[in-house]
């Protein structure tokens, strides 16, 4: 492990630990009520730049270990590219500083406010506006916004606190593009294309029990998939309460 790793994963150990936050390797994690909440760092290859990612996600997504962690990271808060010489130990420690303040100004506190699928809902949902304000400023708008802000993390969040609207409003826009694909350049790959029809079909299904507010079905859901998300993380053993 090169001095910047190091020096960041001994940092974060000796500041993070003692708040519960557990790691693997240069990502570092704490489950809170029923989400998880983690943050990492990446480097280029030149070994000259770090970047921090961080997210809450609720264990409801049933997702692997790796896919509880944050795939998108929110650049409206503060600029969370570093550099550093990776030849000088003074550089490093001092890049190493700045993300640990980084840390604690920015990231703990949104920890905070976000401690369960409801309040991390709004967390997020927060987010996700500021970043479209911020792409919309910068003249960079997504070339097929989506009409609800948020993704299959704030989708689980939604059927964890029974936001009906949010669900429907989720499944319907992703039934839509799963649509716009099946008639798209890409499906004339027969295999893309039946693909896009069985998403299509899924979401269908699911929107019917979502309108109807299927409670024993949506629990089913969410108790199956905490559970796997639990057995990921080694929290709980497989086949065991």
């Amino acid at each position: 492990m090169d001095f910047f790793r190091k020096t960041y994963k001994e940092c974060c150990k000796r500041q993070f630990g003692p708040q519960g936050f557990k790691n693997a390797n240069l990502t570092f994690w704490r489950v809170v009520n029923d989400v998880v909440q983690s943050f990492y760092i990446w480097c280029n290859r030149a070994g000259n730049r770090c970047f921090l990612n961080f997210g809450i996600t609720p264990l409801a997504t049933g997702e692997g270990a790796g896919g509880l962690f944050p795939a998108t990271a929110f650049p409206q808060i503060a600029n969370f590219w570093w550099d550093f010489n990776k030849t000088s130990e003074q550089s490093v420690q001092i890049c190493v500083s700045e993300v640990m303040q980084f840390l604690q100004q920015y990231v703990i506190p949104y920890f905070q406010r976000g401690i369960d699928c409801g309040s991390a809902f709004i967390e997020n949902q927060n987010l996700y506006k500021n970043l479209r304000e911020r792409k919309t400023q910068n003249g960079d708008e997504d070339e097929k916004p989506h009409k609800v802000v948020g993704g299959f993390a704030e989708y689980c969040m939604a059927l964890k606190t029974r936001n009906w609207e949010f669900a429907k409003l989720y499944l319907k826009d992703m039934r839509a593009l799963s649509q716009e694909a099946t008639t798209s350049e890409e499906a004339k790959d027969i295999h893309y294309a039946n693909m896009m029809s069985e998403r299509v079909a899924v979401y269908s299904d699911w929107l019917a029990h979502i309108e109807r507010h299927d409670e024993e079905f949506i629990q089913q859901f969410i108790e199956a998939n905490e559970r796997k998300s639990l057995e990921a993380l080694g929290l709980v053993k497989p086949g065991r309460n």
